[in-house]
């Protein structure tokens, strides 16, 4: 499978690793969901964009929220590894699926592996002990040249609720991630509406306030957004944004930060 991804990689111009990372994406969401209680895990972020509504960018992580107490998912991450670990012929080399440091509201884990001949990949696997307040069954998504596999079903907040989430963490984030800026573009390029109740709530829930989004457009330039966007987006979407200056997710924040600013007035 490595050499195929590989081949993927470079036709994109992207870092075999990128392609990696998304296929232990795909096993671990197909093999996680045959368990009756990952049912209570809600997916979000901007991997779910990618594999369940079927988004241009490739990601790192895996990121849920869930009501069920963080130490029963923790009980399972054994029975869960067991599974993972059958399917290493697929792979070709070894799975681990590892215990991470965590806090009182958020569990995570690490899934590495090991391609036979060296080198190595992980996924970060984070449960956060928040509420969704959407939730959406959808078909997961195989990227191209994946060796066919079982139809998931993967319950996932609303694309409006991922909006609200990239708000908060734009506004409550310590540092600049080109990859909000580009799943917020996206997202209101799709036409999707803002919800200021939904924002409310994951302010509240974040301990954020939504005047760290007006305070982060003196940081961000087109040259800060593709630095971090290199990795993840292939080239025939990479150079158009590149060449205008990512002027365009520049234009989605100000006119979003505008509409933001009429209904969370200073």
């Amino acid at each position: 499978m490595l050499d195929a991804l590989k081949i993927r990689a470079q036709e994109s111009a992207l870092p075999w690793q990128t392609l990696a990372k998304e296929a232990l994406q795909v096993l671990f969401l197909e093999t996680f969901y045959n368990f009756g209680e990952a049912s209570e895990a809600v997916f979000q972020g901007g991997t779910c964009l990618r594999l369940l509504y079927k988004g241009p960018r490739h990601s790192e992580d895996l990121d849920f929220v869930t009501r069920r107490d963080l130490a029963q998912w923790e009980a399972l991450r054994p029975k869960l590894f067991e599974k993972l670990k059958a399917q290493e012929a697929l792979l070709g080399g070894r799975l681990e699926l590892s215990a991470q440091k965590s806090f009182k509201k958020i569990l995570r884990w690490k899934l590495k592996w090991a391609p036979e001949g060296g080198g190595g990949v992980f996924v970060r696997v984070e449960l956060a002990a928040y509420p969704a307040y959407t939730r959406e069954l959808l078909p997961l998504t195989r990227p191209p040249g994946l060796p066919s596999g079982p139809w998931t079903l993967v319950p996932a907040e609303s694309r409006e609720e991922i909006l609200a989430d990239k708000v908060a963490a734009i506004a409550g984030r310590p540092y600049l991630k080109g990859r909000d800026f580009f799943d917020l573009w996206l997202l209101r390029s799709q036409g999707v509406a803002l919800e200021p109740g939904l924002l409310r709530r994951k302010l509240e829930d974040y301990s954020c306030s939504i005047q760290g989004f007006f305070s982060r457009r003196k940081d961000v330039t087109g040259e800060v957004l593709g630095q971090d966007l290199r990795a993840f987006l292939p080239s025939n979407l990479r150079a158009p944004l590149e060449a205008e200056g990512y002027a365009g997710l520049l234009k989605a924040f100000d006119a979003l930060a505008a509409e933001l600013a009429v209904e969370f007035p200073a």
